[in-house]
């Protein structure tokens, strides 16, 4: 399968014409762009089908759905449409969309469902248009969070497809929303705004170093950018990548006069709430307190040649293997007894004995819940406070 990159396209949403069945019938006769849609499209799938549906969408009632082709340079490569719904139900509608398969990749859906959008909150009383795609289609969940969607749970086992049963997921747009938003925000990430909040967090705050950082992002599909947007500002970020196991942190910045208000919480609680995957973030030791806050642990620690790096795991549910609370507690030992050395052969600055001592009580308060959780008397390991800190009080979150 030939794939198209394409520098910015421009995307068009047009009526269809019955000029447009051989274009369609190119786009949608492909099994792996059919296995992510509903049953009851004919596969293969046939110019004389592409006709039938063109002409069926040009005569649906009005009011009741509207449905377009996605187009470049005016050549139809995909489908759109929203469909009212009845009864109680009258002001929402589905939507259902999909491109060839050579198009994707390109921001081509996320342009034209948010097009839509823009279309049916224009135009119609519609107030809230939500998609369901399949759980496993990642690809489709994440270009409605590109167009502004949130989240709203997983319909488990919801139908069947293939043979198999299948887990939705539900997204929703709300008609001028005015609620908290958690959602990607790449393409804003040079704007000046948010590379104040960018200097918040990064390693180098300086214009050079923040523009470095944006580079960063813009430069891999596989790093993902996300801002915690309130009334129409971004007052926080978020910059992570997903893995098969994990959702990984590589950056958490809040704007300053939004700091210590939970921010950074509902963020943490929103990748939680979209993956259902484990969180992982290595940070600074200024950082510690707000991952400790918020029910992360510390699993191990690093001596970069800039300082002292953790790596903060925040799981599920408290399923942490015997190997893993094993390696935890080794790490811990090895810590506890290098501070103790420390403090019992040197003679060191009021301040700094202070801040070993709180060390060395952390790393003991941390051995005794590895301890109870190896011997099961304590069942809550994911949410407890086992970090390799030198400080025991709140650090700045």
């Amino acid at each position: 399968m030939v794939k198209f990159l394409l520098d910015k396209p421009k995307v068009e949403l047009r009526e269809w014409k019955i000029e447009d069945a051989p274009d369609l019938t190119v786009a949608i006769n492909n099994k792996n762009v059919l296995d992510n849609l509903r049953d009851g499209i004919p596969y293969p799938y046939t110019e004389k089908d592409a006709a039938e549906y063109i002409a069926a969408t040009l005569s649906a009632k009005e009011d009741s759905q509207y449905a377009f082709a996605i187009c470049l340079d005016d050549k139809a490569i995909g489908s759109i449409g929203v469909f009212r719904k009845d009864n109680v139900h009258r002001y929402t509608a589905e939507m259902g969309y999909y491109i060839g398969e050579p198009y994707w990749g390109n921001g081509i859906m996320t342009e034209a469902v948010r097009q839509m959008c823009a279309y049916v909150f224009g135009n119609t009383d519609i107030v809230r248009i939500f998609a369901e795609p399949y759980a496993h289609n990642s690809a489709s969940c994440r270009v409605l969070e590109k167009a502004g969607f949130q989240f709203e749970g997983v319909l488990r086992q919801n139908v069947v497809k293939n043979g198999q049963l299948v887990d939705m997921k539900m997204y929703a747009n709300i008609r001028g929303r005015k609620e908290p938003m958690f959602q990607d925000i790449k393409a804003r990430i040079t704007e000046p705004e948010v590379g104040v909040i960018i200097s918040y967090a990064a390693i180098d705050g300086s214009p050079e170093g923040i523009a470095k950082e944006a580079g960063k992002y813009l430069s891999s599909d596989k790093l993902n950018f996300y801002g915690w947007i309130e009334d129409g500002r971004v007052i926080g970020v978020c910059g992570f990548e997903v893995h098969g196991d994990k959702v990984e942190i590589h950056l958490i910045a809040i704007t300053e006069d939004r700091q210590r208000q939970g921010v950074g919480g509902a963020m943490i609680a929103a990748l939680q709430k979209m993956y259902g995957l484990p969180l992982e973030a290595e940070t600074v030791e200024e950082a510690v307190g707000f991952y400790r806050k918020r029910g992360f642990v510390t699993t191990a620690f690093q001596h970069p040649e800039w300082g002292e790096k953790y790596t903060c795991v925040l799981r599920t549910k408290a399923d942490f293997t015997a190997e893993e609370l094993a390696e935890a507690q080794r790490s811990l030992l090895s810590t506890l007894k290098k501070c103790e050395k420390v403090l019992e052969s040197y003679k060191l600055p009021q301040s700094q004995r202070t801040l070993t001592e709180r060390r060395v009580a952390a790393l003991k308060i941390a051995l005794e819940l590895i301890a109870k959780e190896q011997s099961r008397e304590y069942h809550g390991l994911d949410k407890s406070a086992i970090i390799v800190a030198h400080h025991i009080d709140d650090s700045p979150s």
